[in-house]
């Protein structure tokens, strides 16, 4: 279970885990929670983490007290996120817009991937949101860091977005239109082309190179 991890240890899994796979240097990108990981790796200032991309990341995340209750209660509540009532009628009217048609099996991914979470560790990482305060730590963090934003974020996702940018020295903001906050579900093609160009990859620099030149055409 969740509760039994701190962040130091999570992220001391992340460098374990490029141990691995001999990975001496390695970009992080993280969504929503992960971002919690990617900034406590970063904050420590490991020098094998050469770049970051925060998509819905944030150094703080103010919680009101029905959500700070709802976590408590859930700590000791059995079963997953599924069997909670109006969930999918929950996510059918905050995302399901924003998956396209053609290919249901990644809205059906979505559902069964959330579905499937425990309540108590949805509730543990509500616990986490709620103690996690990096935003004095943000201006020591050396590396470059993409945050990926989109519209209908909400007003939390957007002032926690903000803060990043305006925290990060070196902080480059992106915005994914019409994909909703779960680009990576969503629009996962649209993402890597964006990721590819912050990390410098040639075939899609000379993509947009070719582009330029076009258009000066």
């Amino acid at each position: 279970p969740m509760r039994a991890f701190r962040l130091s240890v999570i992220a001391s899994g992340l460098i374990a885990a490029a141990d691995q796979h001999a990975d001496q240097a390695f970009s992080v990108f993280a969504t929503s929670f992960g971002s919690v990981v990617a900034l406590t790796a970063l904050t420590a200032h490991h020098p094998r983490i050469d770049r970051a991309i925060l998509q819905g990341g944030f150094a703080h995340r103010r919680l009101s007290r029905t959500e700070r209750l709802l976590g408590q209660i859930g700590l000791h509540a059995p079963g997953t996120l599924a069997n909670l009532p109006f969930v999918k009628a929950f996510q059918q009217a905050n995302h399901q817009r924003y998956f396209p048609p053609f290919d249901r099996t990644r809205w059906a991914f979505f559902v069964d991937n959330a579905g499937s979470t425990p309540i108590c560790d949805a509730a543990e990482r509500t616990r986490v949101w709620a103690a996690f305060d990096y935003r004095s730590r943000l201006a020591g963090i050396r590396q470059p860091v993409l945050v990926v934003r989109s519209e209908h974020e909400g007003r939390v996702t957007a002032a926690c977005g903000e803060a990043l940018q305006q925290g990060l020295p070196h902080a480059t903001t992106e915005f994914l239109h019409t994909t909703g906050p779960l680009a990576h579900l969503t629009h996962p093609h649209r993402l890597v082309k964006l990721v590819k160009t912050f990390l410098g990859d040639p075939a899609i620099t000379a993509e947009s190179d070719a582009g330029c030149l076009h258009e000066a055409h």
